[in-house]
């Protein structure tokens, strides 16, 4: 998949206006949030587009565009697609490059018109049916922005070979034995785990697992690791010497562990059902309405997620801010 070249923004404005696709192009400085987006098209009639890409257990890709106000919760849409408890998160990252071909800040229905796209299942607010207002997404790239009316979006999927899925995502229809996941139908079979994300777990990954299992034993079976550690050092006294300790995870290790929203999150929930429960995770799984802790594992995750991408820009601002204050000081 990755082999794969991308189309660059050109090349798709000029593919949709051949097909007779109405919308007007606006360049614009990079944006990474909705928000940036949403000011730096101030002036321009239209409402920005927000888009999710999500990953399932079985590694299928989607990307969910709504209008802005509308409440996307992948706890919910992970129960209608089928793909079980936790089934559905924040796509890490590394897949943007992998499988959209799109910088960060850049995800858009309109990536599908990229090589090796052709499993990723793209979801529409079933509100911008009906919008009044133009669409504004981008094109491939966070440096500009179409802006579409709702039938000239779906013109433009079916130009790119997609027919346009509509879902209410408000909607929490009732699943079990009788009333199957509503969207299951519109999932792909699954797919292996992405090369990039099998390198950087081969690279580190095993170092930063290690951490994150270990942090998320119960308090009880860590001091009992701990009082196990120290007798042995006890007995060891005299005897030949213990081997040496394991070496410190790379920079790139801890940095992977200390932005896996994934195992925090399961630490997260560790640290709760042990405080409240008394009982580690698994065992209050077993015990718990399993949508209930669906439901508040997409919530955590949604929330270090948030406070993940804005950490990344509060630092993508500041460096920039930086470069430019030196470039200032060198050619002033």
């Amino acid at each position: 998949t990755a082999a794969k070249m991308s189309i660059g923004k050109e090349e798709l404005v000029n593919k949709l206006r051949a097909a007779g696709v109405q919308f007007d192009v606006h360049e614009h400085a990079a944006v990474l949030t909705v928000q940036e987006q949403t000011d730096v098209l101030a002036g321009i009639s239209g409402t920005v587009v927000k888009n999710i890409f999500a990953k399932d257990k079985r590694h299928r890709l989607y990307i969910m565009s709504a209008l802005p106000s509308t409440k996307v919760d992948l706890n919910t849409m992970s129960v209608r697609l089928g793909t079980g408890k936790g089934g559905l998160r924040f796509a890490p990252e590394e897949l943007l490059g992998e499988f959209l071909k799109v910088p960060p800040g850049s995800v858009t229905p309109l990536a599908i018109a990229n090589p090796g796209t052709e499993k990723v299942v793209v979801f529409l607010d079933e509100s911008m049916r009906s919008h009044s207002e133009p669409l504004l997404v981008h094109p491939l790239v966070n440096t500009a922005s179409l802006s579409m009316q709702p039938s000239a979006l779906e013109q433009a999927l079916r130009v790119l070979g997609r027919e346009p899925i509509y879902v209410n995502f408000g909607l929490e229809p009732k699943i079990d034995k009788e009333n199957p996941p509503d969207l299951a139908k519109h999932t792909v079979e699954p797919q292996e785990k992405p090369a990039v994300l099998a390198a950087i777990e081969a690279s580190g990954g095993a170092a930063a697992a290690t951490t994150a299992a270990s942090s998320s034993k119960p308090a009880g079976q860590q001091a009992q690791a701990s009082t196990s550690s120290k007798g042995s050092q006890k007995q060891g006294k005299g005897a030949a010497a213990a081997p040496a300790a394991a070496a410190t995870p790379s920079a790139y290790a801890q940095h992977q562990a200390g932005t896996d929203v994934a195992a925090i999150t399961e630490e997260v929930l560790q640290k709760v059902t042990q405080s409240l429960m008394g009982k580690d995770l698994a065992t209050a799984t077993a015990e718990m309405d399993s949508y209930v802790l669906l439901r508040l594992r997409a919530d955590v995750e949604s929330q270090l997620n948030t406070l993940k991408n804005t950490a990344y820009t509060m630092g993508y601002g500041a460096g920039k801010g930086a470069v430019v204050g030196y470039a200032n000081k060198q050619f002033a």
